[in-house]
């Protein structure tokens, strides 16, 4: 069985290479090292849960999956229209508990491990109406983090190349840094 045995920030790194959107906004890489090294890519379950964790510690994930489980909150559609997914349908999740939040990870049409996630952080209570909607479905569709965000999100969290690693980028530095400090304490830990 792997087990995580380093994880690091990067705050300075070449978006290109390791497949992220750039921005201007407060943003920083999560790394981790495993060993034995995986047979495939994508974030093991210490990280899984340590990141899942701390997001919900900041607010309500939500994410998409084309096909979520039975009994999933399922507040929206998403429409996506670019390349080969052109036309597909995903359903919006929102997470709530550490379980529901692990799904991203594991989101059918929506793979980690290839890069092809992003899961975004709101407030609690927060609504998630049609500008939410239309703001993940820019982030699918664009492959880039938005200037202009949603009332109520704080945080947009991408899988790196080979799943092997997050992009984490808030509207707010001092967002940035309390997520940072929760991951770094659940990893940790």
């Amino acid at each position: 069985m792997s087990r995580v045995v380093d994880f690091r920030f990067e705050h300075s790194f070449d978006a290109g290479a390791l497949q992220v959107s750039e921005t201007t906004l407060p943003h920083l890489i999560l790394r981790w090292d495993v060993r034995p090294a995986p047979v495939e890519g994508g974030a093991p379950e210490p990280v899984r849960e340590g990141l899942a964790g701390a997001l919900l510690a900041r607010g309500v994930v939500l994410f998409p999956d084309r096909e979520p489980p039975a009994g999933a909150d399922v507040p929206g559609t998403l429409r996506l229209d670019r390349g080969l997914g052109s036309g597909r349908v995903s359903r919006l999740v929102r997470a709530s508990s550490p379980a529901s939040a692990e799904r991203a990870f594991e989101a059918t049409g929506h793979d980690w491990s290839q890069g092809a996630q992003w899961l975004v952080v709101v407030r609690r209570g927060a609504a998630i109406d049609e500008a939410t909607t239309a703001f993940v479905e820019r982030l699918l569709i664009d492959w880039a983090v938005p200037r202009d965000w949603p009332r109520g999100a704080l945080c947009v969290v991408q899988a790196g190349v080979d799943g092997d690693m997050a992009a984490l980028v808030c509207r707010e530095a001092g967002e940035l840094a309390a997520l940072r400090d929760e991951i770094a304490e659940r990893l940790a830990a």
